[in-house]
């Protein structure tokens, strides 16, 4: 519940699971005793510290097995960004005769950032175009590649419009060349099935807070045989790797929330999918200029994400306008949502101006119920008269 301008009370609808999701019950219930009770620095040689070292040690078996890795290619860290900085400037720190780096034009920008910091130092940064649709031309990524070639970093489920890359003809190019393949996996975890063992990911991208776990608490998925430097240095923290004091609470809670989410994925996915196409077709009914960005609905899409555009308005307003009824939407990533400067994501599908300036991103979950469809249509129709 929330309060409207007269003080009084309101529904209201958190429609950006994309941004964040809230910390499952459940997780917070494991998370609890190492936040209290079970406070024990990891490297100490005392009790306290061994029995949460023994916690990290089943916390990290358990989402290795839940994604189908080794327990020693599970590298903790404080979120998605780092873990992407890190898997791509670590993995030029031990490769410098390797200068060139193949992405998207869609990525999120915690990897276009880090791609374009080393392009500073003197790299070569080649961006992949996309469809309209989001996909990436899988024929002018392996064009693109040469002998030169330091890593393919590619994006999984666009944060933004949806689009499911087809990871395993991406990872098929990149083995055929021989070179190293880095996915952020950040909004597929929970919401497409991933297995290490069917498809050949050299560095992944994890972040907790996406799938009902906490905030600050991530991973780095890092194969085996695959080098990769230090981002941060300090002590002798995750194998060497990653320095730091762990943070055993949201290690614990990190590995509920992928278990939980892992084994749920399929009533989810059902789920997200329902909301998400039956409230398409009823913006469809209602707003004879709502555009669709991204692909259909379907396997190709992330099921509950929808990046909807409308003529003559601008995102930003549409998104107060909506947040006064008790309606929470982004105007694109969560990282630029406060942004009037269009999103590079609908620039490179070749949005229209006027529809990129005019657009919201609606991200259903768990609680979302298909009876609350119609009052948030009802919502974002006032929201758009009002605007107009």
């Amino acid at each position: 519940m929330s309060f409207d301008h007269r003080g009084e009370t309101m529904k209201t609808y958190y429609l950006d699971h994309a941004a964040t999701t809230p910390v499952d019950s459940q997780v917070l219930e494991v998370m609890w005793p190492y936040m209290h009770d079970h406070y024990g620095n990891a490297s100490s040689i005392y009790r306290i510290g061994v029995e949460n070292r023994k916690a990290i040690n089943q916390a990290r078996k358990t989402i290795a097995d839940t994604l189908g890795a080794l327990p020693e290619e599970i590298y903790f860290c404080s979120g998605g960004t780092e873990a992407s900085n890190w898997a791509i400037k670590g993995y030029a720190d031990t490769h410098p005769d390797l200068t060139e780096i193949i992405t998207s034009t869609i990525e999120h920008h915690a990897t276009l950032h880090a791609c374009e910091s080393l392009e500073r130092k003197g790299h070569v940064l080649r961006k992949i175009d996309v469809d309209k649709d989001g996909f990436l031309d899988l024929k002018a990524l392996e064009k693109a590649i040469s002998k030169q070639t330091l890593m393919v970093t590619v994006i999984w489920g666009n944060n933004e419009i949806g689009t499911v890359q087809d990871i395993e003809a991406v990872s098929r190019i990149c083995q055929k060349h021989d070179v190293a393949l880095h996915v952020d996996a950040v909004q597929a975890v929970g919401q497409l099935p991933i297995d290490l063992t069917a498809v050949d990911i050299d560095l992944m991208t994890i972040s907790a807070h996406k799938f009902y776990g906490p905030k600050g608490m991530g991973l780095l998925y890092i194969k085996k045989g695959t080098d990769v430097a230090p981002l941060i240095h300090g002590g002798r923290h995750e194998m060497n790797l990653r320095a730091g004091t762990e943070c055993v609470a949201g290690i614990v809670g990190m590995a509920e929330a992928l278990r939980r989410a892992v084994e749920r994925q399929q009533a989810y996915h059902e789920h997200l999918s329902r909301l998400s196409t039956t409230f398409l077709a009823m913006a469809r009914e209602t707003f004879d200029d709502v555009r669709l960005n991204g692909p259909l609905p379907g396997r190709q899409r992330l099921p509950g994400l929808l990046s909807l555009s409308f003529r003559h308005i601008e995102g930003l307003q549409l998104a107060f306008a909506l947040d006064r009824r008790g309606v929470f939407v982004s105007t694109g990533s969560a990282c630029s949502a406060d942004s009037l400067v269009p999103s590079h994501v609908l620039e490179a599908i070749n949005v229209p101006e006027l529809e990129n300036l005019g657009t919201i991103r609606i991200s259903f979950g768990h609680d979302n119920k298909t009876d609350d469809l119609p009052i948030i249509l009802g919502h974002l129709q006032d929201a758009l008269l009002e605007l107009r």
